[in-house]
C-alpha cells in the first residue's frame, strides 16, 4: 500500500535538479519562496523544490487530484499535522542501534529487534487508521482511498493475528522445525513448523512439551552447542529476512506519506502567510492548449513575503501564445514576468496561485533567458554568452514549451539586437513555443506590433504617476518612457 497523495499512479522519488531548472530558481527568485514554505526545515524545502521543479504535471486530471487533496488538508490543518506527526514518529522509531542490527550477521538479533519495531509500527498504523474515523471525513479521492485501505487492511482481526505472531517471534519458548538428513547423515533443518491457533499465517515457532524422543546437550559440550547454534541461526535466517522486508515496506509507506505531506503542509504555510498580508490565493482553472492565461489580481508572492507592497495586474492572454512587455525601467515589467512564471509553476504543481481568479494553460517545460553577469573568465562577450544560452535552451524545447525572455539580446547595438530577437521570437512561436518577452528594444517591439499585432498581446508599463506605475496595461510600444516626469522631478 502506498499513499499516492501526489499522483494516483506514481509515488514521489528523488531526481537531480538540472542546470536549466537551477537557472529558473535563480531567475525567478524561487529560493525565497521555498524558504518561506519550509520555515527552516531543510528536508521540507528539498521536497518542495523537487516537486515544483521535477514533479509538475501536464495532466489536468492529476493536477485536480492534487488540488482536491490540498483543499481537504487546508480545511483541516490540525488533522493534516496529526497525520504528518504519525508518519514522522514512525520514521523516528528505528534508532541507531536498530540500524546497526539490520547489518548484523545474527538473524536472532535482527529478528528480536524487528519484532519489537513492528509492534510499535502496528500501533502507528492503527493510530493513522483511527484518524480517518473522526468526524469531518475527507472528500478527495486520494485521502478517501488511503483511509479506506487502512480500514480494510488494518482491521481488528489483522491486528490480533499480527500481535500474536510477533509475540511468537520473540522465541521465548524456543522454536520447532521440520528437518531431514542429507546423504552424509547430517541433520538438515528445512522450515519452521506449525501454525498459530486458527490463523496459521506466520507459523508456530514453539512448543511447551516434548511428545517425541529427544536428547540434551551437556553444558560443557562446546562443539554440540556450536552446532546447535548454527542450526538455529540457519533456521531463523529466512524468517529474519522476511521481517527485514516487512519493516522496510512499512517504513517506506510512512516515508512516502511524510514526504508528500511535507509538500502540502508547505503549501498551506505559504497560503496562510499571504492571507495574513491580505493577499489573495486561488486554485487555478486548468486548460490544455490555447493561449497563455487569463487572470485577475495577479501579483508576485515574493514582494509581500519581504514586507513590500505588491501591485496586482489583470491580464487576458487567453487567445495569445506570445506576450511582449515594454516600458521604462522600474515599471514592473520583470516583476510581472516573474509573477506569471511563478503562477505557471505552482499551477502545474497542483498548488494555489497568487491571484483572485486564474485560468491557465499547461505547458511542456518552462525555460528562462535572463541577463547574467559578465563572463569572469573573459572567454567571450556578453552578447555571445546570450546566444550560447539560447543555443543551450533550444534542444529542450517542444511545441507547448514556455520561454521567458527578460531584456534578452540587448548587449549589442539596437538594430542587430532587434533583428535577432524578432527572428528568434517568430521562429519559436511558429514552432508552437509560447513566449513572454520583456524588452527595451523599441524597433523589435514596434515591428512585431505593426506586422503581427493581432496575434500578440502587448503590455506596457503605465505612464501614470509613480504610485500607479506598476500597473501594466495593453498598449502599443512607445519610443519614449518617463523622461519628462524624471526631468520635472529632478530639475
Amino acid at each position: 500500500m502506498l499513499p499516492h497523495l501526489l499522483d494516483p499512479q506514481l509515488s514521489l522519488s528523488a531526481l537531480p535538479t538540472s542546470a536549466q531548472e537551477q537557472r529558473l530558481v535563480e531567475d525567478l527568485g524561487l529560493a525565497a519562496l521555498f524558504a518561506a514554505m519550509a520555515e527552516d526545515d531543510e528536508e521540507r524545502r528539498e521536497i518542495v523544490e523537487r516537486v515544483i521543479l521535477r514533479w509538475r504535471s501536464r495532466d489536468a486530471a492529476t493536477l485536480r487530484y492534487r488540488q482536491d487533496v490540498l483543499t481537504d488538508l487546508s480545511a483541516q490543518p490540525e488533522r493534516a499535522e496529526a497525520i504528518f506527526a504519525i508518519a514522522q514518529n514512525s520514521l523516528d522509531l528505528p534508532g541507531q542501534s536498530h540500524q546497526f542490527l539490520l547489518f548484523s550477521k545474527s538473524p536472532s538479533r535482527r529478528l528480536r529487534a524487528n519484532t519489537e519495531l513492528l509492534q510499535e509500527l502496528l500501533r502507528q498504523l492503527q493510530a493513522l487508521r483511527d484518524l480517518g474515523r473522526e468526524e469531518g471525513t475527507f472528500h478527495s479521492d486520494a485521502l478517501r482511498k488511503l483511509f479506506s485501505h487502512l480500514q480494510q487492511e488494518i482491521d481488528e482481526g489483522f491486528l490480533q493475528a499480527a500481535q500474536e505472531a510477533l509475540a511468537a517471534l520473540q522465541l521465548d519458548e524456543g522454536l520447532r522445525s521440520a528437518a531431514g538428513v542429507d546423504a552424509l547423515g547430517r541433520c538438515v533443518p528445512e522450515a519452521l513448523h506449525g501454525g498459530i491457533g486458527s490463523q496459521g499465517w506466520l507459523g508456530k515457532l514453539w512448543h511447551t512439551q516434548h511428545e517425541d524422543a529427544g536428547f540434551s546437550i551437556a553444558d560443557r559440550d562446546e562443539a554440540g552447542q556450536t552446532a546447535l547454534g548454527k542450526l538455529r541461526e540457519g533456521l531463523l535466517t529466512q524468517t529474519a529476512q522476511v521481517l527485514d522486508d516487512a519493516v522496510a515496506r512499512v517504513l517506506q509507506f510512512f516515508r512516502l506519506l511524510r514526504d508528500e505531506l511535507h509538500f502540502y503542509l508547505a503549501a498551506i504555510t505559504l497560503q496562510q502567510k499571504l492571507q495574513q498580508r491580505e493577499m489573495s490565493c486561488c486554485l487555478p482553472e486548468l486548460r490544455d492548449g490555447g493561449g497563455l492565461l487569463s487572470v485577475t489580481g495577479l501579483y508576485s508572492p515574493v514582494l509581500p513575503l519581504r514586507g513590500e507592497d505588491a501591485v496586482t495586474n489583470d491580464i487576458d492572454a487567453s487567445h495569445s501564445s506570445l506576450i511582449i512587455i515594454t516600458g521604462a525601467n522600474r515599471g514592473g515589467k520583470s516583476t510581472l514576468l516573474r509573477a506569471i512564471a511563478i503562477a505557471q509553476l505552482y499551477a502545474e504543481s497542483g498548488l494555489y496561485t497568487f491571484a483572485k481568479t486564474m485560468q491557465i494553460s499547461l505547458c511542456r517545460g518552462i525555460f528562462s533567458h535572463f541577463p547574467q553577469e559578465e563572463d569572469a573568465k573573459l572567454q567571450h562577450g556578453k552578447f555571445a554568452e546570450e546566444l550560447q544560452r539560447m543555443q543551450d535552451i533550444v534542444p529542450h524545447l517542444q511545441s507547448g514549451s514556455l520561454v521567458l525572455f527578460n531584456e534578452s539580446f540587448a548587449a549589442t547595438n539596437e538594430q542587430e539586437g532587434a533583428e535577432i530577437a524578432r527572428q528568434i521570437t517568430l521562429a519559436l512561436r511558429d514552432a508552437g513555443v509560447r513566449l513572454i518577452f520583456v524588452t527595451h528594444l523599441y524597433r523589435f517591439a514596434k515591428r512585431l506590433f505593426d506586422e503581427e499585432g493581432e496575434n500578440i498581446l502587448f503590455l506596457r508599463a503605465s505612464g501614470e504617476p509613480e504610485q500607479q506605475r506598476f500597473q501594466l496595461l495593453p498598449g502599443a510600444p512607445q519610443a519614449s518612457s518617463f523622461a519628462q516626469e524624471i526631468y520635472q522631478k529632478i530639475f
